[in-house]
């Protein structure tokens, strides 16, 4: 991938009981702000069908260095450590895409 390519990534987190409110509360707090960032063109939140504790993001950045001050923000550094603890493994299990284009 070239370093101008859109950066596309697939996270999940899965809840842990009793934390359900406030990570979702969290996630919506970060999707908003994560929305309104120039290098950001999507930034998905949604709760997997059937159950209340697994959310996955589907983020499409304009460039890795788009994505890379993302995850140095302020809002994105909050998200992540207010979910250590909360959620399996204390942080998103993340799938990097590469895109096939026709």
């Amino acid at each position: 991938m070239k370093n101008n390519e859109k950066y596309t990534i697939l996270a999940k987190i899965t809840i842990l009981p009793g934390f359900e409110a406030g990570v979702k509360a969290a996630a919506k707090k970060v999707w908003k702000e994560t929305s309104k960032e120039t290098g950001c063109e999507m930034f998905l939140y949604n709760i997997e069908s059937g159950t209340e504790n697994t959310i996955y993001f589907l983020e499409v950045f304009l460039s890795r260095e788009a994505f890379d001050v993302h995850m140095n923000l302020e809002h994105t550094k909050a998200f992540l450590d207010y979910i250590k603890g909360k959620v399996v493994g204390d942080s998103s299990e993340r799938t990097f895409l590469d895109r096939i284009e026709k």
